[in-house]
């Protein structure tokens, strides 16, 4: 992580752990850290690109900010994949809007309170973006409403991404500046009140939880 993204966190008073590996081993440094009620994990196996930016329970309105910080282009011959009429719920329509129609669906979810219902309603819980490059996201979203938290993972990201990226999270943590001048504080975030269900969110502890692989499969495949 460049150090003046580890300078705003600090001045944010957010405390960050890093970690490097073992001598001998490949090459890889993994720095996280929890604020407010976001968690953050920030991996690079320092190659060209080898980042990967993980975070856990960010408002949805936060979310384009970080995705459109990633910088790349859109990968314009997937329009076909994409379903954007059959999206279900305000914050997945929301969010491709925002992010110049970048995002793709991939997996519906029970309405939170429905998850045992024997046909219930459905909203959409998973998003992809891909762009045109080795970077890629995925969203999960806790609901379907603009009250919703979601998870992101975004892999294969090239250094200044990676940087960019981490700018523009540390921006919305920040929030606007106090009106009396006085110092910045982090945002303090009402609890959605929307189940996050059984996803890798919900596993692990907050301020570290695991990273995804590419390809793996989410909480809504073959379970139900």
């Amino acid at each position: 992580m460049p150090d003046s993204t580890l300078r705003d966190l600090r001045n944010l008073g957010i405390p960050v752990a890093v970690t490097r590996s073992a001598p001998g081993a490949s090459p890889r440094t993994q720095i996280a850290f929890t604020a407010g009620e976001v968690s953050v994990r920030w991996v690079s196996h320092h190659t060209p690109s080898g980042n990967t930016v993980e975070m856990h329970r960010l408002p949805v309105r936060d979310a384009p900010a970080v995705l459109n910080a990633v910088g790349a282009t859109v990968d314009t011959e997937l329009d076909r994949y994409r379903l954007p009429d059959d999206y279900e719920g305000e914050a997945a329509r929301w969010l491709d809007s925002q992010t110049g129609h970048a995002l793709g669906l991939v997996a519906m979810a029970p309405l939170p309170g429905h998850e045992d219902d024997a046909l219930p309603p459905t909203y959409t819980a998973e998003l992809s973006a891909t762009w045109r490059g080795s970077e890629h996201a995925i969203v999960e979203l806790s609901g379907p409403s603009m009250n919703a938290a979601c998870s992101l993972w975004i892999y294969n990201l090239p250094d200044p991404a990676a940087r960019a990226v981490l700018s523009a999270l540390t921006q919305t943590l920040a929030g606007p500046p106090p009106a009396d001048g006085g110092p910045t504080a982090v945002r303090q975030r009402p609890r959605t009140g929307e189940s996050q269900g059984p996803g890798p969110r919900a596993t692990g502890h907050p301020s570290s939880p695991p990273l995804r692989r590419p390809g793996h499969r989410g909480p809504f495949y073959g379970s139900r």
